[in-house]
């Protein structure tokens, strides 16, 4: 299988490719990082290239031009976020597949990246011009729980070098570095 990965240099990229290797031991990634100005944007592309150089073909960078995307800020956790980030994330790995000419489109992303999401996913592309729809999105981590995605890579020599927490610097009290903290990894 050949796909283009969508990079985020986390702990869920990093699980569906040792997924998708046991699947198909041919795999052949292609490696996508999106930075649209998240505040974690330097250390997951670090994360990103590790995780590229050493399970990917090739590695491609797309940065937004300041301002295109927004950043909100929670007002009950103070705790940042960017708005629609997976569906735009998504849109942009689906368009450099069709670049490549590749057919799928393999995302660690999936917490609320449902059947319906595939199928308005598709409507999205197709309403583009781009029907029919060709790229197909892969979850090879859906329905697995985050503590058993951790302990599905937890001997990998990279896993600490993936990122987590949304924060510039990673704030160890959110969900996502708790999440790492309780399987014994670095909050990052």
């Amino acid at each position: 299988m050949i796909a283009v990965l969508l990079n985020s240099g986390g702990l869920d990229t990093l699980a569906s490719i040792r997924k998708l290797q046991e699947i198909d031991p041919t795999l052949e990634l292609h490696s996508l990082f999106v930075d649209l100005g998240q505040p974690n944007a330097t250390r997951a592309k670090a994360a990103a290239q590790a995780i590229a150089a050493n399970h990917c073909l090739t590695h491609k960078e797309f940065v937004f031009p300041e301002g295109l995307t927004a950043v909100e800020v929670d007002a009950e956790t103070s705790k940042t976020r960017t708005p629609y980030l997976n569906v735009l994330l998504h849109i942009l790995a689906a368009s450099y597949a069709r670049k490549l000419n590749i057919g799928y489109l393999v995302s660690g992303a999936d917490d609320y990246l449902t059947a319906e999401f595939d199928k308005k996913f598709a409507a999205i592309l197709a309403e583009e011009g781009r029907a029919p729809y060709a790229v197909i999105p892969l979850y090879p981590m859906r329905g697995i729980a985050k503590d058993d995605r951790i302990q599905y890579i937890l001997n990998d020599p990279l896993i600490n070098q993936t990122i987590s927490c949304n924060e510039a610097v990673a704030c160890g009290v959110c969900v996502k570095c708790a999440e790492r903290l309780a399987n014994g990894l670095l909050a990052n």
